[in-house]
């Protein structure tokens, strides 16, 4: 310690004592303390020097402190708003986005305690109640939904998730409260709750419509049906007879399909993917030989499903037909059912139908609109119907169906790919 005589001397001249921490050639820790020594006589004769061993209470407050400032490195890091409170629910550390998403400042929190803070708009029952559930137990609280109003900005719906930090080098637990602002995605999601109610408000009406004038069409059918087979009538007149029968046929369709999206088709019932496909294949199996299209299947797995199979049949059918359309001078159509995963949710299993065929394939333009109602690629020829009834009976069964397709020359095709989550036989999706 080179400036011990500088020290003793201070010592002295002040009669003050003094001390400070000092370490060995080992580098192990001491107090130093240094006072004045007394005479019997009361005079001032030197200064006693004193060390105590202070080697583990140093290095446990060294430690304390860089973990602390580990700590404080991580919660500054992270992007939603954190607070770190004592056994007291004082706040010992708060991130920016803690100050920048509450507009306060570090005077305004550190030490202050947590319904104290900006002027207890922080003393919400809500909250109280999430404290309340962590600290008899010690166990985290995880997805607290709040809702409060808050004077500098304005009402937010907060998640809230809290847990108990227990160090070596903190005897008491300290509290991590973690604070995720979701107003926007609770507004979006609201928004999306009413189209869809909308949506399906309209459906429904449009499905009414459709039973009120379905009885009606199928009688005008008829009538057509035999006015085009009376013999007292022309040629021209004949053909303007086909033409109004054609007509009525693709009004029944649409009404028909309308209908579709709202009744129950069949009894729910555990299905294997593979054996629909199948039953599809079979049925159409004479379009394909005459169209000199080679189908080529896989079946890595059955796939079942708990689902309607006259709704399942109805997908297949709809994909499967608009490949024939797609390949009109020949092709190939690949089916491929196999286990897989949610693309969205790696973690929820299930099965994947895989339909691709060497067709024109759809143009980027097209893909973008070929799930709206009314939309066509076939012109006069089409509904508008067949894939958005289909997308709302995989939608049905908590599914996803994706398109890729392409236009190049010599490599051109569509495939579609649905994925159906895992159920059990009287579970209902």
């Amino acid at each position: 310690m080179p400036d011990l005589g500088k020290l003793i001397l201070s010592v002295i001249e002040s009669l003050q004592p003094a001390g400070q921490d000092v370490r060995d050639e080992q580098g192990k820790w001491y107090s130093l303390q240094l006072r004045p020594y007394r005479t019997v006589d009361n005079k001032i004769d030197g200064v006693v020097l004193a060390l105590q061993d202070i080697d583990v209470l140093k290095r446990k407050e060294q430690a304390f402190k860089q973990s602390s400032a580990f700590m404080r490195s991580i919660v500054d890091t992270v992007r939603e708003p954190l607070l770190v409170l004592d056994s007291n629910l004082r706040v010992t550390m708060a991130n920016r986005s803690f100050y920048n998403g509450f507009q306060v400042s570090p005077e305004e929190t550190i030490t202050k305690s947590l319904y104290e803070l900006g002027d207890g708009q922080w003393n919400i029952p809500q909250l109280r109640v999430l404290i309340g559930e962590l600290a008899p137990t010690g166990q985290a609280v995880r997805d607290f939904v709040m809702e409060h109003n808050f004077p500098a900005i304005g009402h937010k719906t907060m998640l809230l998730n809290a847990q108990q930090i227990i160090t070596a080098e903190q005897p008491d637990p300290l509290i991590l409260l973690a604070i995720e602002d979701i107003t926007e995605r609770t507004r979006a999601e609201e928004e999306r709750w009413r189209a869809a109610e909308k949506l399906a408000s309209a459906g429904r009406v449009a499905a009414t419509v459709a039973h009120e004038i379905n009885n009606p069409l199928d009688i005008l059918a008829s009538v057509m049906y035999l006015m085009g087979r009376n013999p007292a009538l022309d040629q021209g007149t004949r053909d303007l007879v086909k033409r109004g029968e054609e007509t009525v046929q693709r009004i029944t369709s649409i009404t028909r399909q309308t209908l579709g999206l709202f009744s129950n088709s069949s009894e729910i019932q555990n299905v294997a993917l593979s054996q629909v496909l199948d039953e599809m294949l079979e049925l159409l199996s004479g379009k394909f030989r005459e169209q000199n299209i080679n189908v080529r299947k896989r079946y890595d797995v059955q796939g079942h499903i708990h689902a309607a199979p006259t709704e399942l049949r109805q997908v297949f059918t709809n994909l499967m037909v608009n490949a024939l359309a797609a390949m009109p001078t020949g092709g190939r159509l690949a089916l491929h059912v196999f286990a897989s995963c949610d693309w969205c949710k790696p973690k929820r299993r299930g099965t994947c139908v895989v339909i691709a065929d060497t067709g024109v394939g759809i143009s980027r333009d097209h893909q973008r609109k070929i799930f709206e109602p009314f939309f066509t690629t076939k012109g006069g020829k089409g509904t508008g119907l067949g894939l958005y009834v289909i997308s709302g009976i995989v939608k049905k069964y908590d599914g996803i169906i994706r398109l890729r397709s392409s236009t190049a020359n010599g490599k051109s095709g569509t495939c579609f790919s649905i994925f159906f989550p895992n159920t059990k036989v009287g579970e209902s999706t």
